[in-house]
């Protein structure tokens, strides 16, 4: 949680004070929420990062969820054609989840052997970017969270194809 409010902090700094290469950014789906609203910024052409908030509405689920995200993408090809620039890149994202109800730190209910499970979570993905007019982009984003991958790992019954997640975004460049 420590990381996550640092990051925050660094981010509203830096949304300031690096304005030039700053967005605003909206994604559907994802495990991070099924809405999420974000800042980034972009560090250089092969890095990206950004902070999100997303939310699944009480309507999707028992109870309302929240998280927290740190998005960091790592580009590893782009084309650039008339108007339209492309990236391909390898995304980290780290997140936590609030809430009692996520909080599994206390291990003494469950078996022996059972993993440890918390309410941070990673997400491994893969996404392809497309900018129109250096000013709006749209993403597309699929990856699988690190339980799904101690499970696929552990267990032979797993397919991880089932558990591969999806998203798309929109980032509206500032500057």
């Amino acid at each position: 949680m420590k990381l996550l409010k640092f990051s925050f902090i660094f981010f509203v700094i830096s949304f300031s004070s690096f304005a030039k290469d700053s967005s605003v950014n909206l994604q559907f789906a994802g495990e991070i929420g099924k809405y999420s609203i974000g800042v980034g910024h972009r560090w250089s052409s092969w890095f990206y990062q950004a902070f999100h908030y997303g939310v699944v509405p009480k309507s999707e689920s028992i109870t309302k969820i929240e998280t927290y995200a740190l998005k960091n993408n790592f580009s590893f090809y782009d084309y650039e054609y008339n108007n339209f620039f492309t990236d391909f890149y390898f995304g980290v994202t780290a997140y936590y989840v609030p809430g009692s109800k996520y909080e599994t730190d206390d291990l003494d209910s469950t078996p022996n052997g059972y993993y440890r499970q918390s309410s941070y979570r990673i997400i491994l993905a893969l996404g392809f970017e497309v900018v129109y007019d250096s000013l709006y982009a749209f993403y597309f984003e699929t990856g699988v969270n690190d339980v799904w991958l101690i499970n696929y790992y552990n267990n032979d019954s797993i397919e991880i194809k089932d558990h591969v997640s999806l998203a798309l975004g929109f980032r509206w460049l500032i500057f």
